[in-house]
């Protein structure tokens, strides 16, 4: 798909169900009111700088994946709704429209095919509405000064931030963060998920965060206020380094 031109959504739906895989090449941002994945296949947005999708009413994930992985920035903007009533992710960075007020977002996302995706919880009232971004990565970051076990722990990363151009704020809101892992292909040295915690590293430096509700596939971290959740920061899940027991 070659994108040169101006692409007029309307009203419409555009649905990839290609039995081969694609590749959008764009001169911009490729707008769609509504997009369907339904494909086996994976559909990666072209290799320059500053390209990506945008869907302003729902993007649906019933199968395949959204590449906008590469060494430039490349993303998914949803403006509207997302939903993921079958398989499939974003492979990448995927940029949601997080409006006022209270509200629960799932972001449909993951690394190459494996799926792990971030929740937003949201309680209290007012902010400003905007595009929060969240990518989820093999681990790459040292968790050297984390306090989290270095033997024992989820390799896995996400990366959460305020991309420019986007006017989110949390204001007075309180914010709750749910991160999904594989169990047991992300989990390193044997670790028990009913042990994980989560630390937040920002601008290199490491904080400890307010464990909340644990699975043997997801640990949340809650409490979060605007300072914190409108930093960009990169979050990991393992076990302390000393566990305590009272």
């Amino acid at each position: 798909l070659v994108y040169n031109g101006t692409f007029i959504p309307r009203s419409g739906t555009f649905v990839f169900d290609s039995s081969i895989a694609k590749t959008i090449t764009t001169a911009g941002t490729v707008p769609f009111n509504n997009l369907v994945m339904h494909t086996s296949y994976v559909v990666t947005i072209g290799a320059s700088a500053n390209r990506a999708l945008s869907v302003g009413n729902k993007l649906e994930f019933i199968q395949g994946r959204i590449n906008t992985r590469g060494a430039t920035t490349r993303f998914v903007a949803v403006l509207g709704s997302m939903v993921r009533s079958g398989t499939g992710h974003v492979d990448g960075d995927l940029r949601f429209q997080i409006p006022t007020g209270p509200g629960k977002y799932v972001y449909p996302i993951g690394n190459g095919t494996n799926y792990t995706p971030a929740t937003v919880a949201i309680t209290g009232t007012g902010g400003v509405a905007g595009l929060y971004e969240i990518i989820s990565n093999t681990r790459t970051i040292s968790l050297t000064g984390s306090t989290l076990n270095t033997a024992q722990n989820i390799e896995r990363q996400w990366d959460v931030f305020v991309p420019a151009g986007s006017n989110f704020d949390l204001q007075a809101r309180t914010a709750n963060l749910t991160f999904e892992f594989l169990n047991p292909a992300d989990i390193r040295g044997g670790a028990n998920p009913s042990q994980f915690e989560t630390r937040r590293n920002t601008g290199g430096t490491w904080f400890f965060t307010t464990t909340g509700v644990r699975t043997s596939t997801t640990t949340q971290s809650t409490g979060y206020t605007n300072t914190v959740f409108n930093a960009t920061s990169s979050y990991v899940v393992g076990p302390p380094g000393t566990l305590a027991f009272y």
